[in-house]
């Protein structure tokens, strides 16, 4: 039922990409470092749809030292403008995340619920963009035992975003 349910909204997300004049498909790969004592790796990955300065999308969280180890959400981002126009940071952005097991019924997604708030930056090197980016996290059920409010609520991922 899961990949069911992800498959319609990937076909959900193209078809809307489609419809739009100024659509681009986005996808996106974040990796936050696990080295440090109370951190764990965490791999993100994320497909979405952007028009003008907005993103919607698809996204995973992986961890691969955790019982519980992927998590499905939706997200949205909203990208803004340096109002001085330096582009020294990049391209800001604000936006937020949740788990599908808060929308869906419990029955199609149970590993326990996460919501975040995310900002970060985007820096074009080489035709590619990279997002250095920060969540503060919120934990529920089952993902809370596993990752603590406390220590593993904070988090900060880089990787690639490309468009196409």
């Amino acid at each position: 039922m899961r990949t069911l349910l992800i498959t319609l909204l990937f076909a959900a997300l193209i078809c809307f990409a489609g419809c739009a004049e100024k659509a681009t498909m986005t996808a996106t790969l974040l990796g936050s470092p696990g080295e440090l004592e109370d951190f764990e790796t965490e791999y993100t990955g994320r497909v979405g749809v952007q028009i003008e300065q907005t993103e919607v999308g698809i996204a995973t969280c992986f961890w691969p030292e955790s019982d519980v180890d992927q998590v499905y959400e939706i997200y949205a981002l909203q990208f803004l403008t340096d109002p001085n126009g330096l582009g020294l940071i990049g391209r800001p952005y604000i936006g937020g995340h949740i788990t599908l097991d808060k929308i869906l019924p419990n029955r199609v997604v149970n590993n326990g619920g996460m919501y975040a708030f995310i900002t970060g930056t985007a820096h074009e090197i080489g035709g590619v963009e990279i997002l250095t980016e920060f969540q503060w996290r919120l934990y529920t059920d089952s993902l809370e035992e596993h990752h603590d409010n406390g220590t593993d609520r904070y988090k900060v991922g880089i990787g690639p975003r490309f468009s196409f």
